[in-house]
Parts: structure tokens; C-alpha cells; sequence
């Protein structure tokens, strides 16, 4: 199994597809910020993990002084193969001197038994979630998910909400941003309200 980054319109275009199935729209950045965020000079990346020549599964991230997940799934009948850890494992060899990489989970809804096997495969492979209240943004909404994080270097979190603010700030440019950011200031007492 190889472990690429994606450099071409092609893939990124059979990446996004499956993106738009596999993600609540809710979740899902579009289309042209993502592409926009992959083909710049920007610390945003998309890779596959490829078995022969078949996609089988990707990730997008921002790599910092720390690695931002923001999506990762496996592709089809790929599932429950093991993959999705095989990819994160490659990940992490790949940014081993980095501090440690961050996971946007949903909150575990026990009507959705889908939201804890997600969060279990997170604590199956070393992430624990932060005390920290998180809210995903987008370009209509904020959503109320766990940050869950994962040391590389054998280090944990320094400032949490400064990398939080990085990445909102230097990627997820978008309508509630700002809102997201106040919200997460008031319920962790960061402080009173600032000019974010």
C-alpha cells in the first residue's frame, strides 16, 4: 500500500466525489476552497492510500507545528479492512518530530451507534479528547464537536485554542468563524471578548 499526495486535478476530483458521499454537507468545505487549499502554497494536504493502483481510502489535513485532520475515510468496499489506521499510521511516521495531530469528532449520540464506533477508532489508536469546547465551523453553522488529539513527539498540547485559532485564521476561512472562535472563548475562559 503506498501513501501519496495528491497532485492532480484527477484524483482530487475522485477524492471530492466521494467526499460529497461519504460527509454531511454540514461537514463538507467546498469544493473550490478545498482544491484552491490543495494546489496552493498553503500547509494544506490531500493524500490517498493506494493498493495497486485503486484508491482505497484519503485524508486532508494542514500540516503546522502540529497535524490538523480534517477529513479521513475509506472508500467503498475498503471498509473495515484496517485501512483507515494504516493510513493515520503513515501519517504519522511521515510527521513523527511534529507535536501531534488533531481530530474533529461528532459527540457520541447513543440513538447513532456510528458516533462511538468513530470515536473508539480514535482511542484505539492513541488520541484521547481534550477538555476543551469545540465548534466546527462552516459556512452556515457552527456544530458542537469533541477535539480529540493525538501526541507524535511525545507531546501534548501547549495552547490549545492557539492552534485552534491558527487553523480557523489560516484555513477555514468561512461565514462563522469568528462566531466559532467567541463561543470557544467564552466556555473555556480564555478570556473576555478580544478581537479575534
Amino acid at each position: 500500500m503506498n501513501f501519496i499526495e495528491v497532485q492532480d486535478k484527477e484524483i482530487f476530483d475522485f477524492v471530492y466525489s466521494d467526499m460529497e458521499k461519504q460527509f454531511p454537507k454540514s461537514e463538507l468545505r467546498p469544493y473550490e476552497k478545498i482544491y484552491r487549499d490543495v494546489f496552493s502554497e498553503k500547509p494544506y494536504k490531500m493524500a490517498v492510500l493506494k493498493d495497486n493502483n485503486d484508491i482505497v481510502g484519503y485524508i486532508t489535513y494542514f500540516e503546522k507545528e502540529f497535524i490538523w485532520v480534517d477529513y479521513l475515510a475509506i472508500i467503498g468496499d475498503s471498509k473495515s479492512r484496517g485501512l483507515g489506521s494504516l493510513i493515520l499510521k503513515k501519517l504519522f511516521e511521515h510527521y513523527k518530530d511534529k507535536s501531534g495531530a488533531y481530530f474533529e469528532v461528532e459527540l457520541e449520540n447513543h440513538d447513532d451507534s456510528l458516533t462511538t464506533k468513530r470515536i473508539n477508532f480514535y482511542k484505539n489508536i492513541g488520541c484521547e479528547i481534550l477538555d476543551f469546547e469545540y465548534f466546527f465551523a462552516n459556512e452556515t453553522n457552527i456544530l458542537k464537536m469533541n477535539l480529540m488529539y493525538k501526541p507524535l513527539a511525545n507531546k501534548e498540547p501547549q495552547n490549545i485554542f492557539s492552534d485552534v485559532k491558527d487553523i480557523f485564521n489560516n484555513g477555514f476561512n468561512c461565514a462563522t468563524k469568528e462566531i466559532a472562535l467567541q463561543k470557544m472563548i467564552e466556555l473555556n475562559n480564555i478570556g473576555e471578548k478580544t478581537n479575534i
